[in-house]
């Protein structure tokens, strides 16, 4: 069962996977006086986690746990711990993710996993807004790092430094998150020329900083200031793109391809949704075809159109809105 799942695995067929996974598991268990193999619900746990499914993630979790504490296995309890620390922080619940990041490194003998508790309690902190403790682990994951890790140690390099200055009150990063933070509080009180002006003083410090622009644009299109705020996506978008950010890459091509939709050039518009990822939850892949097929649509370019739709109308069946653009374009692509 084991080998079937793995097999169905590299298919991509999920449905299968968890049924032999589950039937593994159950044999297993019945095998009281074999030693115990956790091949099944490691792999059942990460499959889980790839499809969302996060309760029943849940509930293999503490079936490992239960097992490993069983066979005395602190390592394999070093593992459930760091599930469940990332299941917490899944759902949002840093404090307990950090509770079970800190079990599993006080259980763990593996570097490498003791880096990866590490690096897990510094986002944890960093959520906190607690600084001191963020680089606090920032420098203890440096501990569990060889010296060929190059790239990871760049990276804790410029981590380290970046907590350092934020622990300095008259640091570029300190004055600039200052005034991000003001900004935000203007903004949240609707009070957008207020939040322009703070964002604006944090760009000067830290430039071309995406959470910043994109927050800068939303108070000017709420001023109606809306080629200032397409130029500030614009450079949102271009920063996004140079960055590799793909979150940030979906955000600005969204409201690039917007901003070209209601000036009625749709083949700009079509340039920009084109370029959205999937990365960002907040604009998932059946809205984003959706809004190609209309582009085409619009375009007279009924045979493009009925290919966006199509997909759109794969991934949401149930969407009427789609169903109909697709039977429409469908029927004038027959007339055609």
């Amino acid at each position: 069962h084991l080998k079937n799942a793995k097999e169905y695995l590299s298919t991509e067929n999920a449905e299968k996977c968890l049924e032999e996974y589950t039937k593994a598991i159950q044999i297993i268990s019945d095998l009281e006086e074999a030693p115990y193999n956790y091949a099944p619900i490691d792999g059942l746990i990460e499959l889980l986690f790839s499809i969302n499914e996060l309760e029943e993630t849940n509930k293999y979790i503490s079936l490992g746990i239960k097992q490993a504490r069983k066979d005395n296995n602190n390592n394999k309890l070093a593992k459930y711990n760091k599930d469940l620390a990332t299941y917490y922080s899944l759902q949002g619940d840093y404090a307990k993710a950090e509770t079970y990041y800190k079990k599993g490194l006080e259980l763990t003998t593996d570097k490498d996993d003791k880096f990866k508790f590490c690096l897990g309690l510094a986002l944890c902190c960093s959520v906190a807004g607690d600084i001191k403790e963020e680089l606090n682990y920032y420098e203890k994951c440096k501990q569990f790092l060889s010296d060929d890790a190059v790239e990871m140690i760049t990276d804790l390099d410029s981590s380290i430094i970046r907590c350092k200055a934020m622990l300095d009150e008259n640091s570029d990063l300190s004055l600039s998150m200052k005034h991000l933070a003001n900004g935000e509080k203007y903004l949240e009180s609707k009070k957008y020329n207020e939040a322009v002006n703070e964002f604006a003083k944090s760009l000067k410090y830290i430039p071309q900083r995406l959470d910043t622009l994109q927050k800068l644009s939303v108070c000017l299109q709420n001023l109606n200031k809306i080629d200032e705020a397409k130029e500030v996506n614009m450079e949102g978008f271009m920063t996004s793109i140079r960055d590799r950010d793909e979150f940030y890459i979906d955000i600005f091509s969204i409201i690039l391809g917007n901003y070209y939709y209601e000036k009625e050039d749709y083949r700009q518009a079509l340039k920009y949704y084109n370029y959205v990822t999937g990365a960002n939850p907040n604009f998932p892949p059946k809205t984003v075809f959706s809004l190609i097929g209309t582009c085409h649509l619009l375009l007279h370019e009924i045979d493009k159109a009925v290919k966006a739709y199509e997909i759109a109308n794969k991934i949401d069946p149930s969407d009427e809105k789609i169903s109909n653009q697709l039977k429409l374009c469908r029927e004038l692509l027959n007339k055609e």
